[in-house]
């Protein structure tokens, strides 16, 4: 009996000898974390998961040091383990970073479906920072998988690949008028055991420079050991220069000439900045940059300071988030600043936007989508426009073992005309049709019985998709959780596939037609507005035509005013914009049955969000000058509620330019006694024998029969 016994003895101590060894490495893994060494934390935790993997706490940190060194792939696996038993209850954050790794891995429909998970675990506390990201994300995954469908073959990055970087981490390109980069690394030197070894001056961000075909580079300033970065302003009046001292402490300093003019931080402030780069907001040359000075909206924040007033202001919070935003560019050819966020809808960590600059006021930003961004970390975009040279820092990987150091990748920008499809006629551009736009229950202007609006549609689509939060909740309340996920995705996918598409259908349907205009085109946009049926019908007919007129509106601020011109009849090539407003209202509003209770809340039921809508249903030529010098005060009456076998007058009020005369007026049934004069057409209409919603159409002719214009009459048969 003496023998097992010992060998109990033995087992034991043996045990508890490794369970120390796992012990120690595990806490050296903590201290290099707590030091800021990541890849140190990484090894020493590895060496720790050698000895026993099953240990839950461990299995956690390891999973954080993934994180840290860029393996998303990896990370996502150990947070899942994590993830999977304890359910966000031991590690609150599990679930969390398990997302947050489902995504930079490009797994976007396992990210989706975990966010979903953290958005109920946190909705007790919806201001909490966890919340408002899992809402942010899922609808980000969702553009995601959208985004990663389209076609990038006309754009292609190109890896700089330089013999001297090795594994060091290289960002912060830019390209200059001799094809000079600029760029800064973040140098180290390391030992046996690839530990980072810190004598003074070696481990730290310096400027290099490098010339065709980058393949080798050196210091900038080969005496100036802070200098991390420079920036020169388009002129070469200004320069700012990034320093950076041993601790990663940063300062900003604004020259002219031999003169320095400014330093930020400024004395006894205690903030982070860095990215400098000069740019112009409306009428004043700014420097922007980013920190996370007293003010910031989130973490980060772009930021830019007046070169004359040496006032500092916020970017705003169209741009600026409760994440983070940094590394700004100013591209002058588009008027639009340039930056990195892990906030605004993207498809990784950090994406790349731009947000144009319109008299000094920042518009909301615009995902550049791949092969700009990728589910890995996109940041410092920069372009040089007379060498059609631009670059980004990314740490994509070109293999599937993993991302690792920031690289610096190039690329040309193809043009305008290679991006866009050739039309070839006004035939063609409607193959594009129609464009159908959504809005949300009696948008825009609710309670008024305006017929117009100052609102662009873009700013209601904006207000619109904000609400798919609410949207989502509305239509789940009362089911099942297999029946809220199934609800709630067919919810996202009505925003994503209709409302979101229709802005994109939209943006292409602008572009083809501001090209078909350069070449001196006159035309006729059909634009139909409708509603649901929740309001009296002679106010849904007033709500669509404010929905057609936020349409025009947008239409007018479009690239800056460039179809002012033709839709004022001004342009120097002749080209012009007639439009052919039809609002419906609810006249045409479709019946329709569902198995989801919740649709018979008919605001916040897709077949009601569905009726809410206007099209762009067809562009046609001008057969002649007078299609455009024939205005009617409506081109659409509503008639209301009437009897069956009524006799219905109505009434078309117009005036015209020159010599344009009406020729007849014609419908397929109905009109009788049709009287034309110079400024009213009369007519009359029997009602008919059938029930319900009504609408008749009128074909305005000339005397040679071309098409002037359509008018529609609109009216209820009642008993």
């Amino acid at each position: 009996m003496i023998r097992p016994i010992f060998l109990l003895v033995s087992l034991f101590w043996a045990t508890l000898l490794f369970a120390q060894t796992q012990d120690d490495w595990t806490k050296l893994g903590d201290e290099a974390l707590d030091d800021g060494d990541p890849y140190g934390a990484l090894l020493y935790y590895q060496k720790a998961m050698d000895i026993d993997s099953a240990r839950g706490e461990l299995v956690y940190k390891y999973a954080h040091a993934l994180r840290e060194n860029h393996q998303y792939r990896k990370a996502a696996y150990y947070y899942y383990k994590t993830y999977r038993r304890e359910q966000g209850k031991v590690y609150p954050l599990s679930g969390f970073y398990l997302a947050q790794m489902q995504k930079q891995s490009g797994e976007y429909q396992a990210s989706k479906s975990t966010w979903r998970r953290v958005r109920d675990q946190f909705e007790g506390n919806p201001e909490s920072f966890e919340y408002k990201k899992a809402i942010q994300e899922m609808r980000a995954c969702d553009f995601a998988i959208l985004w990663m469908k389209e076609d990038t073959l006309l754009m292609k990055l190109q890896k700089i690949e330089m013999a001297d970087s090795e594994s060091e981490s290289q960002f912060d390109g830019q390209f200059y008028r001799d094809s000079l980069l600029l760029f800064s690394r973040l140098n180290g030197e390391y030992n046996a055991k690839n530990e980072v070894i810190n004598p003074e001056g070696s481990y730290r961000v310096r400027a290099y420079q490098a010339q065709p075909p980058y393949t080798e580079s050196v210091l900038f300033d080969s005496d100036e050991m802070e200098l991390a970065g420079i920036a020169f302003s388009k002129d070469s009046t200004y320069k700012a220069v990034l320093k950076s001292d041993s601790d990663f402490k940063n300062t900003i300093e604004i020259w002219r000439g031999d003169k320095k003019l400014h330093q930020l931080p400024t004395e006894g402030e205690d903030a982070w900045y860095s990215h400098p780069q000069f740019g112009m907001i409306g009428e004043s040359e700014v420097l922007l940059f980013s920190s996370n000075r007293k003010g910031s909206v989130g973490g980060s924040d772009i930021w830019y300071m007046d070169l004359n007033s040496k006032k500092v202001k916020n970017l705003g919070v169209r741009v600026n988030s409760i994440g983070n935003e940094i590394t700004p560019f100013y591209k002058a050819s588009e008027d639009a600043v340039y930056f990195a966020s892990d906030w605004h809808y993207g498809l990784g960590g950090f994406d790349i936007f731009k947000a144009a600059v319109n008299d000094g006021d920042v518009d909301f930003p615009e995902n550049l989508k791949p092969p700009y961004n990728t589910p890995s970390n996109d940041l410092y975009y920069t372009y040089e426009s007379t060498q059609n040279l631009g670059c980004i820092t990314s740490n994509r990987s070109e293999t599937e073992s993993g991302t690792c150091c920031n690289d610096l990748w190039m690329f040309s920008e193809p043009s305008k005309e290679e991006l866009l499809p050739d039309i070839q006629d006004l035939e063609s551009l409607n193959a594009y049709l129609p464009v159908v736009l959504y809005f949300h229950n009696d948008e825009p202007d609710p309670r008024t019985r305006k017929s117009t609006t100052t609102k662009t549609y873009v700013e209601t689509y904006r207000d619109y998709t904000a609400m798919l939060p609410a949207y989502r909740e509305a239509y789940r309340v009362g089911l099942t959780a297999d029946e809220q996920d199934k609800a709630e995705e067919a919810m996202e996918s009505f925003f994503l596939d209709e409302i979101d598409g229709g802005v994109r259908d939209l943006d292409l349907f602008m572009q083809l037609l501001e090209s078909e205009l350069e070449k001196g085109s006159r035309v006729e946009i059909t634009i139909k507005g409708f509603a649901s049926p929740l309001a009296e019908t002679d106010y849904n007919v007033k709500l669509t035509s404010r929905r057609i007129s936020s349409l025009i509106n947008y239409m007018r601020d479009y690239n800056r005013g460039s179809l002012v011109p033709f839709i004022r009849g001004t342009a120097s090539n002749g080209g012009k914009i007639a439009f052919n407003e039809i609002p419906f209202g609810e006249y045409v509003a479709s019946n329709y049955i569902s198995d989801n209770p919740n649709e018979s809340n008919a605001v916040y039921s897709i077949h009601a969000a569905r009726e809410r809508k206007i099209e762009i249903s067809s562009v046609q030529q001008a057969k002649s000058e007078q299609a455009f010098l024939i205005q009617f005060e409506k081109e659409i009456i509503d008639l209301g509620q009437v009897g069956i076998d009524s006799k219905l007058e109505f009434v078309f009020n117009y005036t015209t330019e020159g010599s344009v005369k009406i020729g007849a007026v014609e419908s397929p049934t109905g009109v009788v006694d049709v009287e034309i004069d110079d400024e009213t057409i009369r007519g009359f209409i029997m009602a008919g024998i059938f029930e319900g919603k009504q609408v008749l159409s009128l074909d305005v002719v000339d005397s040679d029969g071309d098409l002037l214009k359509q008018l529609h009459l609109t009216f209820e048969v009642v008993e």
